[in-house]
C-alpha cells in the first residue's frame, strides 16, 4: 500500500512538473548561443501545413464551411502531448540547435536543497537547456508554456472568460504546481510565454491580441488555407529572458541562496559584465509598452516602471 501510494506521489509531481523544470538564465549568460529562430519557425510552419493538410483531408467534399474545431484539433496534437510538449522536446533533442546547460549543482540553484526543489533534483527533469530566440535567451520550457499553455488559455477565451481571466490563471499556475509549490520559482518569463502563446491561438483563424499580423489561416470554398507564416520573431522579446524579466523565489532564504550564487558570478566574472538581474535594465523600458494593462500580471515590477 505504501508504495502504491509513493508511485501515485511521484507520478502526480511529474505530471504537475510538465513546465516547472526550471533554467539558469544566468551561470552561461555571455556564452555564445547561435540564433535557433530560422530552424525552429521552419517545424513551426511544418506542422502547422501538416495540421491543415490533415484537416482538409478529413473535411467532406460538399462542405462549404471550415470546420475550425477540426483545425484547432489537429493543431492541437501537432503541439500538445502530457508532461513534456512536443515541440518543446523536439527543440530539447535536435542536434543543430544550441543550447548551454548547466548540472544542478553548478548552477545559481546549487545551494537549495533537494526537498526544496524536486522537479529539478529529480531524474531528466533537472534544469532545462536555454536557447536563443530572436536574439533572446530562452528556457526552452517557455515553448511549452506558449504552446500548451496558451491554448489553454484560449480555450477558457472560448468558453467565455475575459483575457484578465486567462491571464489571471497563468498567475495562478505559477504560485502553484508550474511554480513556487513545486520549484520554488515565480517565472515571470513563464507568464509571458503563456500570454503569447494565447495571443498565437486567437491569430489562427483571427486577429492577434496584441501587435499586427493576419491570420495564419483562410476559408476557401471549405477548405484552408495558409495565409501567413509563423516566427517567433513576432512573439519573443526580452520578457522571455528571466534574466531581463527577473523572478521570484518561494521565501527570503531560498531567495538570498539564488542571488548569492548570481551576485559570486559576476564577481569572479574577469571581464565584470553585469548578472544581477535585470541584466539589461532598459530592456524593460522596451517590453513594458507592448503589455499595457496586462503589464502588472506578467512583468517583475523592475520592469514595469523606468530604469
Amino acid at each position: 500500500m505504501k508504495k502504491t501510494i509513493l508511485l501515485a506521489a511521484v507520478t502526480s509531481l511529474f505530471i504537475q512538473s510538465a513546465h516547472s523544470s526550471e533554467t539558469d538564465a544566468f551561470t552561461f549568460r555571455y556564452t555564445d548561443i547561435a540564433d535557433s529562430t530560422d530552424i525552429i519557425d521552419e517545424e513551426m510552419n511544418r506542422r502547422m501545413d501538416e495540421a491543415m493538410d490533415r484537416t482538409n483531408f478529413q473535411t467532406i467534399e460538399s462542405a462549404t464551411t471550415c470546420n475550425t474545431d477540426l483545425l484547432l484539433k489537429n493543431l492541437t496534437k501537432q503541439f500538445h502531448r502530457p508532461v513534456y510538449g512536443k515541440v518543446e522536446g523536439w527543440i530539447k533533442n535536435h542536434k543543430e540547435i544550441p543550447h548551454a546547460r548547466v548540472p544542478v549543482r553548478k548552477s545559481v540553484f546549487r545551494d537549495i536543497p533537494f526537498f526544496q526543489n524536486l522537479p529539478v533534483h529529480a531524474g531528466q527533469m533537472g534544469l532545462g537547456p536555454v536557447i536563443r530566440l530572436n536574439g533572446h535567451l530562452v528556457g526552452n520550457d517557455k515553448i511549452g508554456h506558449f504552446l500548451d499553455e496558451g491554448r489553454h488559455n484560449f480555450n477558457l477565451i472560448n468558453e467565455g472568460k475575459s483575457i484578465s481571466d486567462a491571464v489571471a490563471y497563468g498567475v495562478e499556475t505559477e504560485t502553484g504546481v508550474f511554480g513556487l509549490k513545486a520549484t520554488g520559482v515565480y517565472s515571470y518569463a513563464d507568464t509571458v510565454a503563456n500570454f503569447n502563446g494565447m495571443n498565437f491561438w486567437m491569430r489562427i483563424t483571427g486577429t492577434p491580441l496584441t501587435g499586427t499580423g493576419e491570420s495564419y489561416y483562410s476559408c476557401d470554398q471549405g477548405l484552408w488555407k495558409r495565409k501567413a507564416p509563423f516566427t517567433f520573431r513576432e512573439y519573443v522579446d526580452a520578457a522571455w529572458d528571466e534574466g531581463i524579466n527577473c523572478s521570484e523565489y518561494r521565501d527570503d532564504l531560498y531567495r538570498s541562496r539564488v542571488i548569492n550564487q548570481i551576485k559570486i558570478l559576476e564577481e569572479n566574472d574577469p571581464l565584470h559584465r553585469p548578472y544581477q538581474c535585470p541584466v539589461i535594465k532598459s530592456a524593460c523600458d522596451e517590453v513594458a509598452p507592448k503589455y499595457g494593462a496586462f503589464a502588472k500580471d506578467i512583468l517583475n515590477p523592475a520592469c514595469r516602471q523606468k530604469n
